[in-house]
């Protein structure tokens, strides 16, 4: 009876173990620390620019960022509860290198995808990040403010050394033929020709020979082309226009059908307009 009692006994820890262990491997995050340079941890709302590494169990890569030239730059922000990549990074501070280990289920749950049949839920995975640089909002557009003007200057002094800058906008101005009269007001409508590119090249979009118009002021085109129709140009002005990128799309990233061709802009892309304003109808006043 005694012998029993202890059988009953051995099976019942074994048991609590096992429960207790599968619970562990179930709501696993451990995190580990490679490189800890102590410093201010990022938080939701930043900019953070990383590397990383997806490994299983045995030390294979499953996934990889540094299969890219560049780290990746996302804004940190928690897309559900179960994230568990800003979860870590919310630990980590410019410089550090970390990793935290979970089981495949939490970890496809974390990223809101389903699970593979032929991946075991307990497998042990192990995410890896390098943390490069973290930025507010603020610092983000600074910055990025301080790059685009370098490569601006870098290309006008290359190709368009007699552009002329705009010192309140930011906006370049390269006459190629000017019209005559007053540059059109808002409320006016206007027609134009124009092409756009990316300023290392490539067109993004073009009304070719065809004449497209819009009326000024109502928010139909980038701000940019706003500025340059009201300030700059007049009837029979055909000039190539700069435009910084918060004169463009800003901080967006956009599609633009061309064609068959669907041209995908990433954020903060400077644009070269070709634009030929061909005439200026006034609203009655």
């Amino acid at each position: 009876m005694r012998v029993l009692s202890f059988l009953f006994l051995f099976c019942g820890v074994i048991l609590i173990g096992c429960t207790s262990e599968q619970e562990t491997r179930k709501n696993i995050f451990d995190v580990k620390f490679y490189e800890n340079k102590e410093g201010t941890p990022a938080q939701v709302g930043n900019y953070v620019t990383f590397h990383y590494s997806l490994f299983n169990e045995k030390g294979d890569t499953l996934a990889s960022s540094y299969n890219h030239k560049s780290p990746l730059s996302i804004l940190l922000e928690a897309l559900n509860e179960q994230d568990l990549m800003v979860k870590l990074i919310s630990q980590m501070s410019e410089g550090d290198s970390a990793a935290f280990f979970t089981n495949a289920e939490s970890y496809y749950a974390s990223e809101n995808l389903q699970l593979p049949d032929s991946v075991d839920a307990d497998n042990l995975y192990e995410f890896r990040v390098k943390l490069y640089k973290v930025l507010t909002p603020e610092e983000r557009l600074l910055g990025r403010k301080e790059q685009e003007d370098k490569l601006i200057m870098k290309y006008l002094l290359k190709n368009y050394p007699d552009a002329q800058k705009d010192e309140q906008s930011g906006l370049y101005v390269i006459y190629e033929k000017k019209g005559k009269g007053f540059p059109a007001q808002v409320g006016d409508s206007v027609r134009f020709k124009y092409t756009t590119q990316q300023l290392n090249g490539g067109t993004i979009d073009s009304s070719g020979e065809e004449e497209v118009g819009f009326i000024l002021g109502e928010k139909q085109v980038i701000l940019g082309w706003q500025l340059a129709f009201t300030q700059f140009m007049n009837k029979g002005t055909k000039a190539t226009l700069i435009l910084p990128s918060h004169l463009a799309f800003g901080g967006e990233s956009r599609e633009i059908t061309y064609g068959n061709r669907i041209s995908t802009l990433g954020p903060f892309t400077i644009l070269k307009c070709e634009v030929e304003l061909t005439n200026i109808f006034r609203r009655q006043r």
